[in-house]
């Protein structure tokens, strides 16, 4: 405590020195480690191992899946070879067009957009059951990162590492838990606001949406999609049916114009026949007509048949627009029943993690601050490699793991201070002299 307070006081004094307490304000800043990143630090930058998706618009060839080398760079057709360590997914997609937009001589500047499909590795080491290498997902926290490795390790003979190791797990599983329940809440929400609208006919594509839907941004797509397609659906199969009504129209017109025909027809045939029994006319003229009456009467037959094929394709789209709303209101019913047993079997599990957490957490006595504490902690430090440079920092259970960070686990006693303040620590007699001696050399000189 006297060192500490001798330092408060040498601070004070170094107020009229202002460049010798810089110097001393940088050394503590060093020995207090690094800063929290910034939110512009914490923008992806890509790295070696990092599999990319690009897409140039109306340029096939550079279009596909990409790996960045161990060099750092990624070979592309006609462009050739791009650094891209460092580079931001949306700052290689503009070098893309830029280069691109140069070597073909474009007048504007091409679409470009990059995705990364697969992270390049994280790596963990220490005191966790299985050291190595691991696939990155986004979003990961030293927590999952130690989880992934199989948790903490901790040798037999220390104090209830068993119900530490299965709260570990326990508390990953159970954040994995709630974003599942809240998944499946959205999709019930939009199934239950679904059949709502299979209730309602025709289904309307305007409207308010149910509520709900607007906190979820892909089951709200899918519900207007899916709302969107099914009136699709019917509108297309009632303008069938119109199509075929104006076809039935068409052919009765026919066979009337046709029916007619035929009236003339048989009645010079009857004026032939009485003719030619008189003598008055040849019998040659009696056939053609007898044909074209045979061949009047077959044309309307075949325009009937027509018109009780057009009915039928008119039956057949109403029973089908009848089904559309049927079919899929059985189909949202039935998934509407699995989500609600998921939700079920989901509530059953994070019920079953909490417990687990609650009974470790009183079985390994934490929070009783007695005797039972565990005598050791378990400390994190994450090596980290940005603009070629290699750092290393505390890290803490929820601290972000980035691609290709090294994550380094290791047990450190309670009563053992972090390793930067207890640098500090040590460094202050030292820093404290030397502040003294050169307070003294001014005032000598």
């Amino acid at each position: 405590m006297s060192s500490v307070t001798d330092w408060v006081g040498l601070l004070g004094i170094c107020r009229t020195q202002a460049v010798r307490c810089a110097r001393l304000s940088l050394l503590a800043v060093s020995l207090l480690g690094p800063a929290p990143l910034s939110a512009a630090e914490m923008q992806y930058k890509l790295g070696a191992q990092d599999r990319l998706r690009i897409h140039v618009y109306e340029w096939p060839a550079l279009t596909g899946e990409f790996t960045v080398g161990a060099e750092g760079l990624i070979a592309l057709p006609l462009i050739g070879d791009i650094p891209v360590i460092g580079l931001q997914p949306s700052e290689l997609a503009q070098e893309i067009s830029i280069r691109l937009k140069s070597r073909a001589t474009l007048t504007e500047l091409p679409n470009a957009a990059v995705a990364v499909t697969q992270y390049r590795p994280y790596y963990i080491i220490g005191s966790v059951e299985k050291s190595g290498e691991y696939a990155y997902r986004p979003g990961m926290l030293v927590l999952n990162a130690v989880s992934i490795a199989g948790g903490a390790y901790r040798r037999p003979d220390m104090m209830n590492w068993a119900s530490i190791q299965e709260r570990i797990k326990t508390e990953g599983e159970l954040q994995v838990l709630g974003l599942k329940k809240k998944d499946l809440l959205a999709k019930e929400t939009r199934l239950k606001a679904e059949i709502d609208q299979l209730g309602k006919r025709p289904v309307q594509i305007a409207g308010p949406l149910p509520e709900g839907l607007s906190v979820s941004g892909g089951e709200k797509s899918l519900f207007l999609a899916q709302r969107e397609h099914q009136q699709n659906e019917v509108r297309a199969l009632q303008q069938a049916i119109t199509l075929h009504e104006d076809e039935i129209l068409s052919l009765k017109a026919q066979r009337d114009a046709a029916d007619k025909q035929r009236i003339a027809v048989q009645r010079e045939l009857g004026e032939v026949r009485d003719n030619v029994a008189r003598g008055l006319a040849p019998t040659n003229r009696v056939l053609p007509l007898e044909r074209t009456v045979a061949q009047i009467e077959r044309e309307q037959k075949e325009l009937d048949t027509q018109v009780l094929r057009a009915r039928q394709q008119i039956n057949t789209a109403e029973r089908t627009i009848a089904s559309v709303h049927d079919d899929r209101t059985i189909v949202v019913i039935r998934d509407l029943l699995e989500v609600q047993t998921l939700i079920q079997e989901t509530n059953g599990k994070l019920a079953s993690a909490e417990r687990i957490i609650q009974e470790s957490a009183a079985y390994s006595g934490e929070g009783s601050g007695g005797a039972s504490d565990p005598p050791v902690r378990f400390a994190f430090a994450i090596v980290r490699v940005e603009a070629s440079e290699t750092r290393e920092f505390e890290a803490f259970e929820t601290t972000p793991v980035q691609p290709g960070d090294i994550l380094k686990v290791h047990l450190q006693r309670r009563d053992e201070a972090p390793a930067h303040l207890a640098q500090m620590k040590s460094s202050l007699p030292r820093l404290t002299n030397e502040a003294k001696a050169m307070i003294s050399g001014d005032r000598d000189r």
